[in-house]
């Protein structure tokens, strides 16, 4: 009995232990994110804009991208806008060239009323899932590592664009 007694302790402590790491890892990437849209006109900005073109030249929607880059071209912000069937806007926050935090949203318009289908937060410390509040939609639980891996690839091919 005391050995289980022991047990229970001790996962207590350490799941409270861990807990207060991703609270604190959180304040600190909230923060990071709240400077980034707090100094934004300090930063350079890059707008790109297209449509979107189907193999046998169907347009169906556009996209566009709002970047936000320092004088020494380091990425802070990369927001992407999807429009298709539904309207999708992806928020990735970067610092030292490493995606600490992104935003997914994604609403359909019916003829009458705009609906939000899908809106998640997603927290990276150190290049690893930190922190996924809650009350996120299924969409963000079941597909978090995809959102992540293409925070990082849109850093690269921006960073590739900036450089040009």
């Amino acid at each position: 009995m005391r050995i289980l007694f022991n047990i229970c302790v001790l996962l207590l402590s350490h799941y409270s232990f861990s807990q207060i790491i991703c609270q604190n890892e959180k304040i600190e990437i909230d923060s990071l994110v709240n400077e980034i849209d707090i100094n934004r006109e300090k930063f350079q900005i890059m707008i790109q804009e297209g449509e979107i073109i189907y193999s046998d030249n169907r347009k169906n929607g556009g996209w566009g991208n709002y970047i936000l880059f320092d004088e020494t071209k380091n990425i802070s912000k990369i927001k992407e806008n999807v429009a298709e069937k539904d309207y999708t806007t992806y928020e990735f926050y970067y610092s030292n060239n490493k995606l600490i935090f992104l935003h997914f949203k994604r609403k359909n318009y019916n003829r009458k009323k705009i609906e939000l289908s899908e809106n998640c937060s997603i927290y990276i410390f150190n290049n690893e899932l930190t922190f996924v509040p809650t009350n996120q939609t299924k969409y963000c639980s079941l597909n978090c590592h995809y959102l992540i891996e293409k925070g990082k690839r849109i850093l690269v091919e921006q960073n590739e664009s900036i450089k040009e």
